[in-house]
């Protein structure tokens, strides 16, 4: 592997790395969210569900 390869490599790694902090920092906030925002678990529940099929959903087209 070349030395422009190894930095595609990098980056493609470092990207998909946040993607996923990205997702997992979310479940630890709920708690945090239900009192900033007065909800319950459900509606949250709900919001967090969307997100994650709209998450999942629009990361198919990206991967082609």
């Amino acid at each position: 592997m070349n030395r422009e390869e190894k930095k595609i490599m990098g980056l493609t790694t470092a990207s998909h790395s946040l993607v996923h902090l990205f997702e997992g920092v979310l479940p630890p906030l709920i708690p945090l969210l239900i009192a900033d925002f007065a909800t319950d678990y459900f509606h949250l529940g709900i919001i967090v569900s969307v997100f994650s099929y709209a998450f999942g959903i629009g990361s198919l087209p990206a991967g082609f």
